[in-house]
């Protein structure tokens, strides 16, 4: 069957249940309120507990650390992002400064989460979760120092603090858990011990916990949408930033991840990171930090429903 297809295929399904979402918000069965609890529900409960079953119950201690590449590459994809943005900064120099730093902020961000967590899930199974898991430590810390940076103009020593959030410790439990496992064999999560049952159910009730992790991100995801506010959304501005958060950044990133010495399947999660549009938390960041609201909720519409193409056009050739 024809790639770029079968990705078309799920990445419009990751739509729907945006949809599912967006059309909860617009009948009222959502609200700011409710939106917000599950938001916090998720990211305190329901992804730490997928983080952690994913990890453990798929690596080793040592696997884990031949995989240090993924946070470092993960980073540096954001970080290509953010390099490529600066021109771009000149030549929308008579727009406002809070319009150019957002501008900057979507270039460097993308939705490195939630959107490529059920592609990876359906292409690698919970390995990809845990895959994607350990790339997270790069892109959240790059959200308070490259993210901040781009959207405000400056970095301070306590943002930093925010990078150890719930997903955050869920990752370092995690780790913790296999040098445990590697230098107490008999503490693994097998056989007819008591201890074994205990823990291994406890693996069990987290990694069936966490299974709501993708649902719920994305019908979170369609309520925030459903509340967007865009103006001039087809301005040369926000279509050159859809454009290059979809197209150049993308195009430059995958390339150079094939430069480097990636196995098949680390490559292939950062490739779906890279290829993935604005991060629906960017309004979010936008208030809380003062940013342009309006042109974070231009690229969020815009990168989405482009991502449709985008994303299935990048896999088919390069993946």
């Amino acid at each position: 069957m024809n790639t770029f297809f079968v990705m078309f295929v799920r990445v419009a399904g990751l739509m729907l249940m945006i949809l599912a979402g967006y059309a909860a918000r617009k009948k009222e069965i959502l609200n700011e309120a409710s939106t917000r609890a599950l938001s916090l529900l998720l990211m305190t409960f329901i992804y730490p507990a997928s983080i952690y079953s994913s990890i453990v119950g798929s690596f080793t201690l040592p696997e884990i650390l031949h995989l240090w590449k993924l946070p470092v590459f993960e980073a540096m994809i954001m970080l290509i992002g953010f390099l490529a943005a600066i021109p771009l900064l000149f030549v929308f120099s008579k727009h406002n400064i809070l319009e150019r730093r957002m501008f900057h902020y979507q270039c460097t961000l993308m939705n490195f989460i939630f959107m490529p967590l059920p592609l990876v899930l359906m292409l690698l199974g919970e390995r990809g979760v845990a895959l994607l898991s350990l790339a997270f430590i790069g892109g959240e810390s790059t959200v308070w120092t490259l993210g901040v940076l781009a959207l405000s103009g400056g970095l301070k020593l306590n943002q930093l603090k925010k990078i150890f959030n719930m997903p955050f410790i869920a990752i370092l439990l995690g780790l913790g858990t296999l040098v445990i496992e590697h230098f107490c064999p008999f503490m693994k999560p097998s056989g007819d011990t008591a201890f074994s049952l205990v823990t291994s159910t406890l693996l069990t009730v987290l990694k069936s916990f966490g299974g709501a992790t993708v649902g719920i991100s994305m019908v979170v995801a369609g309520s925030g949408m459903a509340t967007l506010e865009l103006k001039s959304i087809l301005s040369r501005f926000n279509l050159t930033l859809a454009s290059m958060r979809l197209l150049v950044i993308p195009l430059i990133a995958i390339g150079v991840l094939h430069l480097l010495p990636l196995e098949k399947e680390p490559l292939l999660v950062l490739s779906i990171v890279a290829m993935m549009p604005s991060s629906v938390s960017s309004v979010a960041y936008a208030r809380a930090l003062g940013g342009d609201v309006d042109t974070a909720s231009a690229a969020i519409l815009l990168t989405h429903l482009g991502c449709l193409f985008t994303a299935p056009l990048f896999y088919s050739i390069f993946c």
